[in-house]
């Protein structure tokens, strides 16, 4: 280093070495920022404590939005509201998902489960969440039509409940497809 009055100046050969390291630090807190923003940059904007404020507030309310969904997962008996919360919860595990590296690297954020650990868990028994979603529908449609007076009015709840079902017939695996038929041909 030369030294001039009492600014250091490095030299040629410093500044090339530190290049890289600076590039990939860049790389990697760039990557970091646009895990968290909802549209990507090609530059940072963020220091590095505003990434870490960024993160633990995303997690935040990703973790707040699952816990929501899961709460009316488990209680509602409305297709149009179960299956778009279905979707959601699965969508907030991903996001928590891709933040899984960074959240690693902060002391303030823990988890009793990696969001890896929760998303596979959720995969595992979505089947089963759906299975038990069409048990509570089709318990609350049997009981409304166990309080008409008519055939066809009670017919008419058991067409309702299979029509309700059909635009997430995409979302539904074939054993529960073929459990709702059942279901359905037995009162019909």
């Amino acid at each position: 280093m030369v030294v001039f009055g009492i600014v250091w100046i490095r030299g040629a050969k410093q500044i090339k070495k530190d290049e890289p390291k600076r590039l990939a630090r860049n790389a990697e807190l760039l990557e970091w920022q646009n895990a968290i923003l909802e549209d990507p940059v090609d530059r940072l904007i963020m220091s590095v404590m505003q990434l870490e404020d960024a993160t633990a507030q995303a997690v935040n309310n990703d973790i707040r939005i699952f816990d929501d969904c899961s709460n009316i997962l488990n209680n509602t008996t409305n297709p149009t509201v179960f299956f778009p919360r279905l979707t959601l919860a699965e969508e907030k595990l991903l996001h928590l998902c891709s933040l899984e590296k960074y959240m690693e690297k902060m002391n303030r954020i823990t988890m009793n489960q990696k969001p890896s650990e929760l998303h596979k868990l959720f995969l595992d028994n979505k089947e089963q969440y759906v299975c038990d979603f069409i048990n509570k529908y089709y318990q609350t449609v049997k009981d409304k039509a166990e309080t008409l007076k008519t055939e066809r009015g009670k017919q008419n709840q058991y067409q309702k409940f299979c029509d309700s079902l059909q635009p997430y017939f995409d979302q539904i695996s074939e054993k529960n497809k073929g459990y709702i038929e059942a279901m359905y041909q037995r009162k019909i």
